[in-house]
C-alpha cells in the first residue's frame, strides 16, 4: 500500500509539474498551435553539443521541445548553487536566435535577480554564433556569479540542441 501511494504521489506531482512546464510555455510565445515534440538525440550529436559547450557540463540525450509555426520552446534544466533551475527558452524558428526565457523552477537563494526581465533581457538575439558567456556577452548578476553562469549555459544549450535536433535546411 506504501509503494502504491508513493507512486500515485509521484504521478500527481509529474502532472503538476508537466502543467506548469505548459502553462510557461504559453506565456512565451503568441503562438497557439505550439505541438510538444519529444527529441532523443543521438551519441554523435550530444558529443558535438559537448564539443561546442566547450565545458564539462552535461548533455541529456533526451528533450522536451514545443514546436509552432515560427517558434521553438526548448525544455532545459540546470544546476545552481542550491539546485536545478527549469527552463523554458524560446527560439526563432527562421533566425535560430532566443527570442525570450522563463526560470519556472529554481532553488536558488541569492540568485532570484537571475529571473528579472532586466537581466533575461540580454539573451534576447543570442545565437550559437555569439560568444555565451558570463564577463564577456553576458553580465552576471553580482552575488549570483553561479545562477548567471547557469542561464548563460542552460540557453547556449538549448541553441545547441535545438540546431542540431532541427538542422536548418540548405
Amino acid at each position: 500500500m506504501k509503494k502504491f501511494m508513493v507512486l500515485v504521489m509521484a504521478l500527481v506531482f509529474s502532472a503538476a509539474l508537466l502543467a506548469i512546464e505548459t502553462e510557461s510555455v504559453k506565456n512565451l510565445t503568441q503562438e497557439d498551435s505550439l505541438k510538444a515534440t519529444a527529441v532523443t538525440l543521438t551519441a554523435v550529436q550530444t558529443a558535438k553539443i559537448q564539443a561546442a559547450m566547450g565545458t564539462k557540463q552535461p548533455v541529456k540525450t533526451a528533450y522536451a521541445v514545443y514546436i509552432g509555426k515560427t517558434d521553438a520552446v526548448v525544455i532545459e534544466e540546470q544546476m545552481g548553487k542550491w539546485g536545478p533551475i527549469k527552463f523554458a527558452i524560446d527560439i526563432d524558428k527562421k533566425e535560430r536566435k532566443v527570442k525570450s526565457i522563463e526560470i519556472f523552477s529554481m532553488q536558488e537563494k541569492r540568485g532570484v535577480a537571475v529571473k528579472t526581465a532586466g537581466f533575461l533581457k540580454q539573451y534576447v538575439g543570442k545565437s550559437t554564433a555569439d560568444t555565451l558567456e558570463v564577463g564577456k556577452d553576458i553580465r552576471g548578476v553580482s552575488g549570483a556569479t553561479i545562477s548567471s553562469k547557469a542561464v548563460t549555459t542552460a540557453v547556449k544549450r538549448a541553441l545547441l540542441v535545438y540546431n542540431e535536433a532541427f538542422p536548418a535546411a540548405k
